[in-house]
């Protein structure tokens, strides 16, 4: 009797264990799955994070490089006025009429706020605006009266004294035939020609251009009230001459000019930038959770069925 009783309770009890091992398996499966759906969609969300900050960063370049392209041909094509200026001047000692004419030209240039030949003293000999008001005491004069570097100075943003706009100064100095001083030749270069490229490319929200020099001091900025470290920008560029940096913020590119002390940054916040990203890597998540709970109420359900 004995006997046949336990074996009789091990047969009672061979199908209570056997659930228990298939709930078990149920769970296992789910975990399994789960896993495996949470693990694909990180990794899918980091390949699209990835991918998107490299678009960012490409989009960026191909601004900054515009940006310096833009900027480069600005000046260079003022160079080109203030070397002929020059030259005209040290050669027939006088202002001929030819840049005369130049100077006059220049009024209509969106580039230009004012431009000017003057003398030793300062006092225009020509000038755009028909001023004879004195510039001998502006820093594009002062910074040619002692010595003649053979460099041309490009200023910082400040009101001019005669066009009173704030103006970027760009001057070079004229010689006598015995190499003394005589004057110099200097042009108000209008700091929102610069930005204006690229508010006229309307790029939209978030985005940041800056001009700015090796000295520290901003050029031209749009929006006027963009913030940035310069300590970021110098750090980079003691690394190299053009590439790409981040803030807590923002994605940089920069790109300085050769043979310029300037040095041209395009950003755009992350926030803007990112805003399809996290769109995306909502609905990434908000479908695996979805489909996790439609898995948990599955399992739930199956378990239930094998405790029955």
């Amino acid at each position: 009797m004995g006997k046949n009783s336990l074996h009789q309770q091990r047969i009672a009890h061979q199908p209570q264990q056997w659930r228990s091992s298939a709930e078990w398996i149920v769970i296992c499966y789910f975990l399994v799955l789960v896993s495996l759906a949470w693990g694909v969609v990180c990794w899918q969300v980091e390949q699209d994070r990835r991918s998107t900050e490299s678009q960012i960063i490409n989009i960026n370049e191909k601004l900054a490089l515009a940006y310096e392209d833009h900027t480069r041909n600005a000046l260079i094509r003022i160079e080109k006025v203030l070397i002929f200026l020059k030259q005209d001047f040290e050669r027939y000692g006088v202002v001929t009429p030819s840049a005369q004419m130049m100077v006059g030209q220049l009024v209509d240039d969106p580039l230009i706020n004012q431009s000017v030949v003057t003398d030793a003293a300062g006092i225009p000999l020509t000038s755009a605006l028909q001023s004879r008001q004195s510039i001998g005491q502006a820093p594009q004069f002062q910074a040619h009266v002692l010595q003649d570097t053979g460099q041309f100075f490009i200023g910082q943003l400040r009101v001019g004294t005669i066009s009173t706009k704030e103006s970027i100064h760009v001057s070079v100095r004229i010689n006598r035939p015995d190499g003394s001083f005589a004057g110099v030749a200097s042009v108000a270069l209008n700091p929102q020609y610069f930005t204006g490229f690229y508010q006229s490319m309307r790029l939209g929200e978030g985005y940041t251009v800056v001009l700015i020099g090796l000295d520290g001091v901003v050029r031209s900025r749009h929006p006027s009230d963009a913030a940035f470290d310069p300590a970021l920008l110098f750090a980079a560029l003691k690394e190299q001459p053009t590439g790409n940096f981040r803030d807590a913020k923002h994605f940089y590119s920069y790109r300085g000019l050769a043979n310029y002390p300037l040095t041209v940054l395009v950003g755009v916040s992350s926030e803007a930038a990112m805003a399809s990203y996290y769109q995306r890597r909502n609905v990434y998540f908000g479908s695996v959770i979805g489909i996790s709970l439609l898995m948990l109420l599955f399992t739930s359900l199956r378990v239930r069925n094998l405790k029955q």
